[in-house]
């Protein structure tokens, strides 16, 4: 995702990402029993990453019993920035550390649901892309159980509780704002005495508390806590992997979306299931697309081979599916009854 020195791009739309940043222009909320996981590692590797952890803890600002993360300000930045992603410095992690070759994270071992499953380009395309975006619903949704049941584990205050989940209105009544504190930096003391109650002061002692409540917890406690939304979304998941690693082909397909962002005389630029995924082709293979017609596979093939002399082999077809340039074509089953069933007399 890094242009190369000295070599321009023969592709106009080619998405680089800024060397400085990478795709490190995102602000992690770590839960409290990660920052908790953080300040009780003590390698030498998670010296600067911890460091940076504490100063956030003492400015105060995004940081809660339940979470260390943004202030409103920077979510307000990210969630409206026109092309800042993997491209403004002033967005980039506190946590990427510049002196490492490369850059690098100083929480690694320690980042959150979205750092841990994201990814710019995926071996099986679309369907890993899928995978990984099942796995980040699920782990959000461990990361906000496992940090409320550190709270209630803890006997936290009925009053601070309050204030950390209060009340909500539809959000069509609702409208989302920046205190005027959080854009110089700081946060209201009243407030943040309320989100902590007893705990203010004590900010290190719970998140190390809460590493300790979680650290050793097996997947069968992860999902008793979570209950049914928890298990419902291990059960997407876990079926998202069985279809990122199947290689079967659908039975018939037809072709997808084509979308040619540059030509060379060989080659042609496509774009794919996402922005950051393009493929190069072989521009002979654009010609041959249509064949996909919805017949059955092998028919198409068939047809190929014949009308252009090439011969696509399976891997080829799969890796088409998976990047969207072909997609399957659903057969409406054919019912074997005669008719609707008579109701029961009665």
């Amino acid at each position: 995702m890094l242009p190369v020195p000295g070599r321009a791009d023969g592709h106009r739309d080619a998405v680089f990402f800024n060397p400085k940043t990478k795709c490190c222009t995102y602000l992690p909320l770590l839960p409290n029993f990660l920052v908790g996981a953080i300040l009780a590692d003590g390698a030498p590797d998670m010296a600067e990453g911890r460091a940076r952890v504490l100063e956030r803890i003492g400015k105060k600002l995004g940081v809660t019993p339940l979470w260390v993360g943004a202030g409103g300000a920077y979510s307000l930045m990210y969630d409206h920035g026109d092309g800042a992603f993997g491209h403004s410095e002033a967005m980039r992690c506190p946590y990427y550390l510049e002196d490492r070759i490369g850059g690098g994270c100083g929480i690694w071992r320690h980042r959150n649901s979205i750092c841990m499953t994201w990814f710019c380009k995926h071996e099986r395309g679309a369907p890993a892309k899928r995978f990984w975006d099942s796995a980040k619903e699920l782990l959000m949704a461990v990361e906000e159980n496992l940090a409320i049941h550190c709270l209630v584990t803890l006997g936290f205050g009925d009053a601070a509780l309050r204030a950390n989940f209060p009340f909500k209105v539809p959000k069509s009544q609702r409208t989302e704002t920046v205190k005027g504190d959080e854009l110089d930096g700081t946060v209201s003391p009243e407030r943040y005495a309320a989100l902590w109650g007893s705990w203010s002061g004590r900010e290190q002692e719970l998140y190390l508390q809460c590493d300790g409540i979680v650290r050793d917890m097996e997947w069968k406690g992860v999902e008793r806590i979570g209950g049914a939304n928890v298990a419902l979304l291990a059960r997407l998941a876990r079926a998202a992997y069985r279809a990122a690693t199947s290689v079967a082909l659908p039975e018939r397909l037809e072709i997808g979306e084509v979308n040619v962002i540059g030509m060379g005389r060989e080659t042609v630029h496509l774009a794919t299931y996402s922005v950051y995924d393009p493929v190069d082709a072989p521009a002979a293979l654009l010609p041959v697309l249509p064949a996909f017609d919805g017949s059955r596979v092998p028919d198409a093939l068939r047809a190929i081979e014949k009308d252009h002399g090439l011969v696509l082999s399976l891997e080829l077809v799969r890796k088409l599916v998976d990047y969207g340039l072909l997609r399957a074509v659903d057969v409406p089953s054919v019912s074997t009854s005669s008719g609707p069933r008579p109701s029961r007399a009665g």
